[in-house]
């Protein structure tokens, strides 16, 4: 896999879907395949018009294109998944259509042997707001979708979509998906390349669909949310899984590498220009999310008044820890919300910026250790298990309700389990909370860099062997237990076991 690419994209028009499909494949007049496209379709002056946004393949690579012209959205159904007559389900199909008098058709452009097969379902969506609920999983339903297609239908001035989808698994999060309605194609050639110099993402999500008013032609984009991933090279090649796996939950996934970001980013610093990357991607790819991979380079000392040193690149597996000054205390404190500030603080006295985007690290030195990692964290949903931990002056002081807030938030079908200990809980029952189930342990106590504590038992970092058998997903809320960048905190032992 390569990082920090960036792929221009161009688009055509054709009168003919075969035209498309020898373009698609790099046959006839054209020399070579497409690498990625996106084709929205409609009818205009009683003929078809197709419109083709792609970035350009290789020579010599293979297309292995195919069309099918669906009469109705059953016959569009079964041959996705090779239901009825159709005897192959596919695995990449782009779906565009349009209204012919009082019929919808629907022209299918697929692959059956690239990736993996997922069953396909349809909806009817009467509005742009409706089809966007539909996708988040949000606003009376209850599953986004990871993939869709769409096509735009109209008659009488009531347009409609038909939304031909996969489904998200149950307990994913409601997407953040949006839609722009552009008035030509060179509108939406500016979306597609709208990242100008910075890295485009490994797999473009956006859904083109398109329809006439009049004699007026009008394109939507329906946008996913990004998911932005900053690492050093080292680690760019056990990413695949991790991004694909991603792009299954309906992320577009950007990969950026700290040296591509020194390089072509203002900033005073490595630490100021990967959150003016982040800031970047937040303001023109919808980015919600971004992961840091890469562990900080230990600071030696612990003197929160003593300034930290100049942030650099010094480790090939090293991105620097955000901090900020606190003006109150004279001190600084090390958090991750300073790469999600969109500010430009330095310095606070209560948090007091704006962190639209949610970072998260993965502090890792080795491709092993991040490896271990990724296997993890795409596991740990599987389990459908939630376990949430409390030490009992912590849970008193955050809300008495807790538990049954927990239980109303959980999806149905993740199974929760809390537990709250008080200073004479045995050891074995803490023990017993935190290490026999697997899914996501998530904990609330006191702590320090190498010990946290639930009622009376002290967790330390030898006890992370004990996740070796059950391998979850572990989430701190304990004091300095996150401090990674003093050296092997207690969370480090636990991610990495």
């Amino acid at each position: 896999m390569m990082s920090d690419e960036t792929y221009s994209w161009g688009w055509k028009k054709s009168e003919d879907p075969g035209d498309v499909y020898n373009f698609l494949n790099g046959m006839g007049a054209y020399a070579y395949p497409v690498k990625e496209a996106k084709i929205s379709a409609i009818w205009k002056n009683n003929h078809p018009e197709f419109y083709v946004f792609y970035q350009s393949g290789n020579p010599g690579s293979v297309g292995g294109w195919g069309w099918k012209l669906a009469t109705d959205t059953s016959d569009a159904w079964n041959f996705l998944n090779g239901r009825g007559t159709y005897r192959q389900p596919v695995s990449d199909a782009h779906i565009c259509g349009f209204s012919k008098g009082n019929y919808v058709m629907f022209y299918i452009f697929y692959r059956k042997d690239i990736g993996i097969v997922s069953s396909w379902g349809w909806k009817l969506s009467p509005s742009i707001d409706d089809a966007i609920h539909f996708l988040n999983g949000d606003g009376g339903y209850t599953r986004p979708a990871k993939r869709a297609e769409i096509v735009t239908g109209k008659q009488q001035n009531q347009m409609f979509f038909y939304i031909f989808y996969q489904r998200g698994s149950s307990g994913q999060p409601p997407g953040t998906w949006s839609a722009e309605t552009k008035a030509n194609p060179d509108n939406i050639m500016e979306i597609l390349n709208r990242q100008g110099c910075y890295p485009s993402p490994i797999m473009d999500g956006k859904i083109i669909t398109s329809y006439m008013t009049g004699s007026t032609m009008n394109f939507i984009s329906f946008n996913p949310p990004g998911f932005l991933i900053i690492t050093r090279p080292m680690f760019v090649n056990s990413l695949p899984d991790y991004i694909q796996w991603k792009f299954t939950k309906g992320f577009e996934v950007y990969l950026v590498t700290a040296e591509w970001i020194d390089s072509h980013v203002s900033g005073n610093n490595i630490q100021t220009k990967i959150r003016n990357c982040i800031r970047h991607y937040y303001n023109s790819a919808a980015v919600k999310y971004a992961l840091l991979i890469g562990d900080s380079v230990d600071v030696i000392t612990t003197d929160p008044t003593q300034e930290p040193p100049l942030p650099s690149l010094s480790q090939s597996w090293n991105l620097p820890a955000g901090y900020y000054r606190r003006k109150t205390h004279q001190d600084y404190q090390y958090t991750t919300l300073y790469y999600s500030d969109l500010t430009d603080n330095v310095e606070y006295d209560n948090y007091d910026g704006i962190y639209p985007v949610a970072v998260g690290i993965m502090p890792v030195r080795t491709v092993t250790e991040l490896e271990n990692v990724l296997h993890k964290t795409m596991n740990a949903t599987r389990t459908k298990q939630a376990s949430f931990v409390f030490s009992e002056d912590v849970y008193n002081s955050i809300a008495a309700s807790i538990q049954s807030d927990i239980d109303a938030l959980a999806r149905p079908r993740i199974t929760t389990l809390n537990k709250v200990f008080g200073r004479s809980a045995p050891a074995s029952q803490v023990y017993s909370a935190l290490f026999d189930r697997q899914g996501m342990i998530s904990e609330s106590g006191h702590g320090n860099l190498g010990i946290f504590i639930i009622g009376g038992t002290s967790i330390v970092n030898a006890d992370s062997q004990r996740f070796h058998y059950i391998n979850p997903l572990f989430i701190s809320g304990s004091c300095y237990v996150q401090a990674y960048n003093l050296g092997e905190c207690l969370d480090e032992a636990f991610l990495k076991t």
